[in-house]
């Protein structure tokens, strides 16, 4: 099967476009600007999507994922399933709104999920 490639189209997380809208447009301060972003200094905040992902590809690739990955001693096995991981992720932010939900579907089947 042939490798998918990210296309050049970057997405940004919601709430990250929603702050930097609001500071833009001056309805938010440098200081309260920083304090909000200040979540998402240390992940990226945007992601390489794909034009042509579809349902299938999220399905195929959310297939028997190993969710103690970070656990293992191994580091190319969690080096395979962070790498997963970052697939589905993108995968989802390309299938838009929709995705999204997906994914937070997806990741809530997490053992070790929790909402806080």
């Amino acid at each position: 099967m042939e490798e998918k490639r990210p296309t050049k189209r970057i997405c940004t997380i919601p709430e990250v476009e929603k702050i930097d809208a609001d500071f833009r447009a001056d309805r938010i301060s440098y200081e309260e600007y920083s304090k909000l972003m200040e979540p998402y200094t240390h992940r990226n905040a945007f992601v390489w999507v794909y034009e042509d992902a579809t349902v299938e590809e999220f399905k195929r690739l959310t297939q028997g994922f190993d969710w103690h990955y970070q656990r293992s001693d191994d580091p190319r096995v969690y080096r395979k399933w962070s790498n997963r991981y970052a697939e589905i992720r993108k995968v989802a932010y390309s299938l838009g709104d929709f995705g999204q939900k997906l994914f937070d579907v997806w990741k809530k089947k997490n053992p070790n999920y929790s909402e806080s």
